[in-house]
């Protein structure tokens, strides 16, 4: 379940790709929400985080809810440590 990401690393080299991806599983959720597995992806620069910044302002204007599904610890430490922890939730179908 969920739009995987293929990424390995998401720094601002790879920017565009990223946001391909995340423009993909915005343009196809299910049920109002873009669930993204970030299952392969072991570094999150502040590019991927600004990504994921802009895809949240797009939920808050009526677009579907961003939601990340099994992100690797180092990257949730990253979103805990940044404070986007709290605009992202687990998806409770997915967990590894």
């Amino acid at each position: 379940m969920g739009y995987e990401i293929t990424l390995e690393e998401i720094d601002q080299g790879n920017i565009d790709a990223f946001r391909a991806q995340v423009d993909q599983a915005l343009a196809d959720p299910v049920d109002g929400v873009a669930v993204l597995d970030l299952h392969r992806v072991t570094y999150m620069g502040s590019a991927g985080i600004r990504v994921l910044l802009e895809g949240h302002a797009r939920s808050a204007e009526g677009g579907p809810r961003i939601v990340v599904v099994d992100a690797q610890p180092i990257v949730r430490r990253l979103f805990e440590i940044t404070g986007f922890g709290d605009l992202l939730e687990p998806h409770p179908d997915q967990h590894r």
